[in-house]
């Protein structure tokens, strides 16, 4: 085209130049024909050796060629994508009481009474609190619901059945693994009604972290749901290959994806895919998305190298037509345990399906079978807090060559029948007394609380008045008013101690003069409060009435007898190998131990009455241990011990059992009062309790 076109636009050149074109197309032509003839010769004398080899010519597409496939799917039945992930609206349990309370075991200590968080009613730590395993035991009052030994972090879940829980829950936590020296950690009470501002998603209650609750108004709200990342890694080019990294980074958190991986299952083939699985918990309460990233790196046979990235990003939307709970009632959660994954064992190499290529008449290829998967180790669930365990305890394992139970009973005094039908004290004196008891509380006369009149009972305080903390006594001299120089009391008493007015059998004076002193020095200047009681009942008096740094615990006259807020019940504990007509199932009694919400006796360890002591087969231990415990009559109150027995068969297996006992005090119908809070009585003598006169 270039000659034609120069033909055209030169119409004036001469023959001459016409020839010397036509030489210049010749030249050009000779010379492509001796280049195609030298590439020829060229690729002869390479494939025969004869010569030095020529780099063969840039591929459009490296060798080494790989791709990774990630994705998101929930760990249930339905195995649904993550992308039907919505977080928790309802934070707080309320408006009607749970079926279902899951709790992630934190072995964190009991919050100072102050800050006990709405829904839990009490909480005591004993012998330095939680450890990083535990016993657990959680009861309704009546049974046991569950009793399970647990590691940090791990989930405990307490249900009834389908139905609703009780209204309060008891939770016992024990150090694990028996043996001679058991111990109480933790005692717990928390209110599972869902009144109020019930229980909230994420808050603390001691040990143990709300993250899952249900029940028929709100539905199912679990904080952490268990999920799966499913990594594949697939040799897309002509060569084989190496996976040389895998590595994933999920909202911040970065793993290696082979950590304990064969390198046999690293090398792909072409075609060929390695599928790595990677179970995470989804934090579903905090609104937090998750952001999952996936690379990798592989080396070809040939020395190139090739990588590819993969992201799979789930953001949980709020859910719709449930309303948020109001920020003002809503304690503000404890900080969400981080996601950690477990460690899974890697799926084996599997190839991947070529897409066919269609050849006529070719018969389908024989294929070939996939790499058999190796028998996987068992792991651990994923878990979504780290723990740092300590030394692992001993506990052997539990057999069925060590059987042993225990029952708790409580013996009440002799007045009444059983200790569920305790009924609380005549606490209205009802005429004068021979003696009256009293417990020193300090405090100054803004502490009093009685109903006497103001011309009657007076109260005057000096330096400050009397001390209310540290491991300090005062010096208390009571006597009579009209200086007749009776005494009824004198001496030192410790904070919280007790004395007891009397007149030597006679009855005590209309009126006492109480005067709390620091030293022994009965001078004006060591006085801390001087008071005038009214002592003769003609005037309304109740126990648990309070006068300056001082409070009526019992007293005694001819019309109601002894009457105090307290008395003492006897705890015995009946252990038996529960084995009948077998010789070869002695028992070994190890430990005994029970916790209780009495006042004095929380924790009850009772080891060393019992340890050692074999029982044969259907044998109960004689005498029964016993302990007797105090409790206040004069309030209305619900008591609890949880009793763990624990043993061990002649050739060391290990058994354990447990026992609930519950009853509640000053059961009446009788009205409380509005004042004072205790039961009330008429003022007259109850039968079997002793008069005691001059």
């Amino acid at each position: 085209m270039r000659f034609i076109s120069i033909l055209l636009a030169s119409a004036i050149f001469v023959a001459s130049s016409d020839i010397a074109l036509a030489e210049k197309e010749k030249g050009r032509q000779t010379s492509t024909l001796f280049k195609d003839d030298q590439k020829y010769w060229n690729r002869v004398l390479q494939k025969s050796d004869n010569s030095m080899p020529t780099p063969p010519p840039t591929p459009t597409t490296p060798p080494c060629d790989v791709d990774v496939d990630t994705t998101c799917a929930l760990d249930d039945d339905s195995n649904a994508d993550c992308s039907v992930l919505e977080d928790v609206t309802e934070l707080q349990c309320s408006g009607c009481a749970p079926t279902t309370l899951c709790f992630i075991y934190t072995a964190a200590p009991c919050p100072s009474e102050e800050d006990l968080p709405p829904g839990m009613t009490s909480c005591n730590d004993f012998s330095g609190g939680p450890q990083m395993m535990a016993d657990i035991s959680v009861s309704n009052g009546m049974e046991i619901l569950i009793d399970e030994s647990v590691r940090a972090g791990a989930e405990v879940c307490i249900s009834d059945g389908g139905a609703e829980l009780p209204d309060e829950l008891f939770v016992f936590i024990n150090a694990p693994g028996g043996g001679m020296d058991p111990t109480a950690n933790q005692l717990s009470v928390i209110d599972s009604t869902c009144s109020e501002q019930g229980l909230t998603l994420l808050q603390s209650y001691g040990a143990l972290d709300l993250v899952h609750y249900i029940n028929s108004c709100q539905g199912d709200n679990d904080c952490f749901v268990p999920i799966t990342y499913t990594h594949k890694v697939t040799n897309d080019g002509p060569v084989g290959l190496t996976i040389t990294d895998l590595d994933r980074n999920l909202n911040g958190d970065e793993l290696d994806l082979l950590d304990g991986v064969s390198p046999a299952d690293l090398r792909l083939e072409e075609g060929e895919m390695f599928t790595k699985e990677d179970p995470v918990v989804a934090e579903c309460c905090t609104g937090a998305g998750l952001d999952m990233s996936t690379t990798v790196i592989s080396e070809g046979d040939d020395g190139s190298i090739c990588e590819d990235t993969d992201t799979v990003d789930v953001d949980k939307p709020i859910a719709t037509g449930v309303p948020a709970p109001p920020d003002t009632t809503a304690p503000t959660p404890a900080t969400p345990p981080p996601i950690v994954p477990a460690t899974p064992e890697p799926t084996p190499i599997v190839p991947a399906t070529p897409e066919p290529t269609p050849v006529p008449a070719t018969p389908d290829p024989t294929p070939v079978p996939a790499t058999p998967e190796p028998t996987p180790e068992a792991t651990d669930p994923p878990v979504i807090a780290p723990v740092t365990p300590g030394p692992t305890p001993f506990m052997p394992p539990p057999g069925d060559e060590c059987f042993i139970q225990v029952q708790t009973d409580c013996t009440p005094p002799p007045q009444f029948e059983d200790c569920d039908s305790m009924t609380p004290p005549r606490d209205e004196c009802g005429e004068m007394v021979f003696s009256m008891g009293f417990r020193y509380l300090g405090g100054d006369c803004s502490n009093s609380d009685n109903v006497q009149d103001t011309q009657i009972f007076s109260c005057e305080d000096y330096q400050g008045g009397p001390p209310t903390e540290g491991e300090v006594s005062s010096f208390i001299r009571v006597t009579d008013i009209k200086g007749l120089g009776i005494n009824y009391y004198t001496g030192f008493v410790p904070l919280e101690g007790d004395f007891e007015l009397t007149n030597g059998g006679e009855i005590l004076g209309a009126n006492v003069n109480a005067t709390i002193y620091s030293t022994d020095i009965t001078t004006p200047e060591n006085i801390l409060q001087t008071m005038i009681i009214h002592t003769s009942c003609s005037q309304v008096t109740f126990l648990k009435d309070k006068y300056g740094g001082i409070q009526l615990l019992s007293f005694n006259n001819t019309l109601q007898g002894f009457v105090s807020c307290f008395v003492d019940l006897t705890l015995g504990f009946n252990i038996l190998n529960a084995v009948e007509n077998n010789e070869d199932f002695t028992v070994i009694v190890d430990s005994l131990s029970s916790i209780t919400n009495f006042d004095d006796n929380l924790f009850i360890n009772l080891t060393d009455q019992v340890a050692g002591t074999q029982l044969a087969p259907g044998e109960t231990l004689s005498p029964i241990p016993t302990t007797v415990v105090t409790i206040d009559l004069s309030i209305r109150q619900q008591y609890t011990a949880f009793t763990t027995i624990q043993g061990s068969s002649l050739d060391g297996f290990f058994c354990r059992s447990t026992d609930f006992l519950n009853f509640t005090a000053s059961t009446t119908g009788n009205p409380v009062d509005t004042r004072t809070h205790h039961v009330k009585f008429p003022a007259t003598a109850p039968v079997g309790i002793p008069m005691v006169g001059p």
